[in-house]
C-alpha cells in the first residue's frame, strides 16, 4: 500500500475489485454490504470537514462509484456532473452503496 499524508484525519482502506457482478473466482471480491456500511460510516464520522478524498488504484471507477453514492446519499452535489467527468464510474459500488444507505441514511445524514 502506498504511504498516505500524515496530514489526514482519518483514513480508511477497503479491498475490493473492480467488478459489477458476482464472479465464479475467489480472487476477486464484490463491493458489498459490509463495505458500504463502512463507507457511510466513515464519511458520516467526518461530515463536518472541508474536504473528503476517495481514491481507488486508478482513480476512475471504484473511486467515482463511491463518490456519486456518498453524494447521492448526502446531498454533497450534482451526480449528473460526477457522471459526466467520471463516466467509467462503477455502477455496482455506487449502487450498492446507495442501496445500504438508503436503509440507514436520510439526505440530511
Amino acid at each position: 500500500m502506498p504511504p498516505l499524508s500524515g496530514r489526514f484525519h482519518a483514513v480508511l482502506r477497503l479491498a475490493f475489485s473492480d467488478i459489477t457482478e458476482p464472479v465464479n473466482d475467489s480472487d476477486y471480491v464484490l463491493f458489498n454490504e459490509g463495505h458500504a456500511t463502512e463507507s457511510l460510516g466513515f464519511a458520516r464520522r467526518w461530515r463536518e470537514v472541508d474536504r473528503v478524498v476517495i481514491h481507488c488504484h486508478a482513480g476512475l471507477s471504484r473511486s467515482p462509484g463511491i463518490a456519486m453514492g456518498l453524494s447521492e446519499l448526502f446531498a454533497w452535489g450534482s451526480t449528473t456532473d460526477l457522471q459526466q467527468q467520471h463516466p467509467m464510474a462503477n455502477a455496482w459500488v455506487r449502487k450498492e452503496l446507495v442501496r445500504v444507505g438508503r436503509g440507514a441514511v436520510t439526505p440530511q445524514g
